[in-house]
């Protein structure tokens, strides 16, 4: 039945003022159903009839819930109810305190009092300083508050978070507590453009702010290879790759540090998994996809030039354009296989544009000499990549760099 306010005149059609019990029917109806009535002119017809039976009933002695009822009835049965609630709670900085005052205790699960909620945490997320960690993010990445509507143009409370944290926090970086509490309400914005998350958050967020998030996800992608790169050798006690993690963490970084690193994608073993889900909840994590190997990889974009580096000993492969056939960065593509990620990416490039040795980049890690990180930098050189090569080291190895490789 749809509530019209043709409908709601014809209630007090038997007699003009309503039993109690049919009031208390009413009222429970407006706080559970509340939006949902999806009519706002029958909303507000019933939101009338409410103040109107209780004003009636304001010098007859009533006690309790319902004269709580009677004195906050122009606030409690206005089509706006939610968000004045929500006003008055920030006011008073204790959401339920209000809703003890208000009467509402009975109906803390209702339609009306969630929305309440919802829009008071997100004005106290206004007031959250940037990157700050608080039990304000958990609520408001919960189902019933980040789906919460927000307007009636099919905005939710969650679109109104997700714009407050990204536009707030610094372009160059996020800190964990935020960057979580937006992979748990939308999930990665790299996923394809008609995956449902996409759809139901990203496709609502100007591009400005997801390539800013797009951002965070390349060095947020980058630490945790790095970090999986560094637990494997620590776990297998490899002398050799430990003794050649710093530098390969500072040459990466270095990158990132630069501006050059325009998009990542993470592709991980799964020994690697397990360890990531020992520190992160699935929905923390960026799309990342599946190696069917023990080694895991990650895919850089160095300002146009496609480089891909592995864990273990993998050798670093590049090549300036990317096949379309290697769907690398298809992220609807959930698993790989190591060639995939390596010999078969340089043979697929050389079958789509005709490319030569010369284009290509293959280098194995070494740790004497910088070879790998020369022959890197040479590689990236010749594509056209100015590069900060100091940054690329610690101090200490690029004066070594220099007096063995000169400037380059």
């Amino acid at each position: 039945i749809r509530l019209t306010p043709q409908l709601v005149s014809r209630l007090t059609g038997p007699r003009r003022q309503l039993s109690t019990l049919t009031l208390l029917q009413l009222i429970s109806a407006w706080f559970r159903r509340y939006d949902r009535f999806n009519n706002p002119q029958g909303l507000r017809a019933l939101g009338r009839l409410l103040q109107t039976q209780l004003e009636q009933r304001q010098d007859t002695g009533h006690t309790g819930m319902l004269s709580l009822y009677i004195k906050h009835r122009v606030l409690l049965f206005a089509v706006d109810a939610a968000s004045r609630l929500a006003k008055r709670a920030h006011a008073s900085g204790n959401f339920e305190t209000i809703i003890e005052q208000y009467g509402l205790a009975i109906q803390a699960d209702s339609r009306l009092v969630t929305l309440a909620r919802a829009r008071y945490y997100l004005a106290r997320l206004e007031a959250l300083p940037v990157g700050a960690d608080s039990p304000l993010l958990s609520k408001v990445t919960q189902p019933e508050i980040r789906d919460a509507p927000l307007d009636g143009a099919g905005e939710l409370i969650g679109h109104a978070v997700l714009r407050s944290l990204i536009s707030r926090a610094d372009a160059s970086s996020i800190s964990d507590a935020w960057r979580n509490a937006i992979l748990s309400i939308a999930g990665d914005p790299r996923v394809p453009h008609g995956h449902p998350m996409y759809l139901k958050w990203w496709s609502r967020l100007t591009p400005e702010l997801i390539s800013k998030v797009r951002g965070w996800l390349a060095g947020f992608d980058l630490k945790l290879f790095l970090s999986a790169l560094e637990q494997y050798g620590e776990s297998r006690r490899d002398e050799d790759l430990q003794r050649m993690y710093p530098a390969r963490k500072r040459f990466l970084e270095g990158l990132l540090e630069q501006g050059l690193v325009n998009n990542t994608r993470l592709f991980i073993s799964r020994d690697m998994k397990h360890y990531l889900r020992r520190s992160f909840e699935e929905e923390e994590l960026p799309a990342y996809a599946i190696v069917r190997d023990s080694r895991s990889m990650i895919y850089i974009n160095v300002a146009g030039v496609h480089i891909i580096e592995g864990s273990h000993n993998r050798a670093i492969y590049g090549v300036p354009q990317l096949p379309q056939a290697s769907q690398i960065l298809d992220f609807g593509v959930r698993e790989f296989h190591e060639r995939d990620l390596g010999m078969g990416l340089l043979e697929q490039y050389e079958a789509e544009f005709n490319g030569n040795g010369d284009d290509q980049l293959q280098v194995t890690h070494h740790p004497e000499n910088f070879n790998w990180q020369h022959k890197v930098i040479e590689y990236l050189q010749r594509q056209g990549v100015a590069l900060d090569i100091e940054k690329l080291f610690t101090p200490q190895d690029y004066r070594r760099y220099k007096r063995i490789h000169g400037l380059g």
